[in-house]
């Protein structure tokens, strides 16, 4: 019986342990992943888009402000890199979200502090960035390049 009595303590024990350990693990994680999106604002705010002020069509993210010409001039360049990528690697597996930035503000907030004409933040899935300097086939076509990476 006394034997009964302390498996059943050392059960109790463990099991408190183990809830500790969940919680330390669990904080950790949740504190490291704070860390990761206080540190590196760009990612964690590309993965956010739809909880900003900017429109939608397919994968491309937009000010509403945009002139209807240039956001079909941007998918129409959008389609001759991911074309020009096919053509000459074959289909590409990701479906990278694009962010067009027309304003420095906005590449600031989502793209880079610096002045790369577009770049692609690889965290949970691939998103490409673009300043209104990136608006160009060959660099969409390198953009790609990484993201399917």
């Amino acid at each position: 019986m006394s034997l009964t009595f302390k498996q059943s303590t050392n059960t109790k024990m463990s099991l408190k342990k183990l809830l500790r350990i969940s919680f330390v693990l669990s904080l950790l994680l949740v504190s490291t992943v704070g860390a990761y999106a206080f540190m590196n604002p760009h990612p964690a705010r590309s993965l956010l888009i739809d909880y900003y002020d900017f429109e939608k069509i397919d994968n491309l993210y937009f000010r509403s402000d945009a002139s209807a010409v240039k956001v079909a001039t941007l998918q129409k360049i959008l389609d001759q890199a991911r074309q020009r990528n096919h053509e000459f690697w074959g289909k590409m597996e990701s479906d990278p979200v694009v962010i067009y930035c027309e304003s420095k503000e906005d590449f600031r907030k989502f793209g880079s502090y610096g002045t790369p004409p577009a770049l692609v933040h690889l965290s949970i899935k691939p998103v490409v960035v673009i300043s209104s300097n990136g608006v160009d086939k060959d660099i969409l076509s390198h953009e790609f390049v990484h993201a399917e990476l």
